[in-house]
C-alpha cells in the first residue's frame, strides 16, 4: 500500500510502499507526462515530475531508505497454512520537499487533461487512476496537518483549470524550495499553504523572476529553461 506522510520536521512528504507500489506510481507518472516535446509548453514542468520519478526509481532499487512494516501475518496463520514466512514486509521510502510536491500535484492536473486527448476512455486508464490516487493521498495528508480553514484555501488554490501551468517558469520552484528549507520546523508548517498559494497565483514575485529570466535568455542567446536561478540547496536536508 502506498503511503504519503508529512516528514517529522515538516520539510516534505515521505512516499513509501513496497516494490510494486512505487514502481506502479513511477510508471504511471512517466506515462502521464508523455514524451519530450509532446505537450507544448510543458517540458520544464515535465522535468520536475520526472525528478520525482527519479527518486521513486532509486527508492525501489534500494538506494534510499527502507523500513519493515507489519503484514498481518502471525503464528496461527502460518500454522493454518503449514508455512513459515516473515511477519514484516519491506517498504521503500523517499522524501520530496513540500514545495516541490505541491507544484507536481498541481501540474499533474494539466498533464492528465492533456493525456486525455489521446485516450479513448480516460476514466478507465490505469495511469490516470494511479496518479489521481497519489494526488488524493497528498490532499489527505494536507488535510491532516493543516487547520481546516487553511486547508480549504490551499485546496481552492490547487484546483486550477487545465492549461494554467503551460510555459510555467519552474525556476520559481527552486526559489521557493530554498526559502522553505531555511525555515524552522514550526514556520514550515505555517508556510506550506503560503508556498502553495505562491506557486498557484503567479504573483508579482513570479512575474518579476519570469521577466528577468527572459531578459537574461536574450542576453545569453539561450532558451529561458536553460538558465538556473539558484542552486543554493543544502548538502543534507533535515526531513
Amino acid at each position: 500500500m502506498l503511503i504519503v506522510k508529512n516528514t517529522p520536521n515538516n520539510t516534505g512528504v515521505s512516499i513509501s510502499g513496497d516494490y510494486e507500489d512505487l514502481n506502479e506510481l513511477y510508471l504511471a507518472l512517466h506515462d502521464i507526462v508523455g514524451e519530450e516535446g509532446e505537450f507544448i509548453g510543458y517540458d520544464s514542468s515535465r522535468i520536475r515530475v520526472l525528478g520525482v520519478c527519479y527518486d521513486l526509481r532509486h527508492a525501489f532499487m534500494g538506494h534510499r531508505s527502507i523500513e519493515l512494516v507489519d503484514n498481518g501475518m502471525n503464528e496461527q496463520k502460518m500454522l493454518e497454512n503449514s508455512t513459515i514466512v516473515s511477519k514484516k514486509n519491506v517498504y521503500y521510502k523517499v522524501e520530496v520537499l513540500w514545495t516541490e510536491v505541491l507544484f507536481v500535484f498541481m501540474v499533474l492536473n494539466d498533464f492528465i487533461a492533456l493525456s486525455g486527448d489521446k485516450l479513448k476512455n480516460r476514466q478507465w486508464d490505469k495511469s490516470v487512476a494511479v496518479t489521481r490516487k497519489f494526488q488524493s493521498m497528498i490532499i489527505s495528508e494536507l488535510k491532516n496537518i493543516l487547520k481546516a480553514t487553511t486547508f480549504t484555501r490551499l485546496e481552492n488554490c490547487m484546483a486550477r483549470n487545465s492549461g494554467y501551468f503551460r510555459y510555467y517558469f519552474t525556476q520559481y520552484i527552486d526559489v521557493l524550495n530554498i526559502r522553505f528549507l531555511k525555515m524552522s520546523k514550526d514556520k514550515k508548517l505555517k508556510n506550506i499553504s503560503i508556498m502553495g498559494k505562491r506557486i498557484a497565483e503567479k504573483g508579482d514575485e513570479y512575474q518579476n523572476l519570469k521577466a528577468n529570466i527572459i531578459d537574461k535568455a536574450k542576453e545569453y542567446n539561450c532558451h529561458p529553461s536553460e538558465l538556473i536561478v539558484s542552486s543554493d540547496y543544502p548538502e543534507e536536508i533535515d526531513w
